[in-house]
């Protein structure tokens, strides 16, 4: 999730085909919560800081290892 659009709405992107500039906008209740976080990238968001397509990308990867592994 990149941001909160309204209590239903949600913005996403995956640095690849959805970018910082061009998120989809996703239903809440269509989305499944994983209970990963990347600590850095949600810090940079939560202050308001730039984050870049590529620590997006970087971010899902790694979490996808974990949850691929079971981690």
């Amino acid at each position: 999730m990149v941001r909160t659009l309204d209590e239903r709405f949600v913005a996403v992107a995956n640095g690849r085909k959805r970018t910082m500039s061009r998120p989809k906008v996703k239903n809440r209740r269509h989305l499944e919560v994983i209970g990963w976080v990347d600590a850095p990238l949600a810090e940079r968001l939560e202050r308001g800081l730039k984050v870049t397509d590529e620590q997006i990308a970087k971010a899902l990867e790694t979490i996808a290892g974990r949850v691929n592994e079971g981690v």
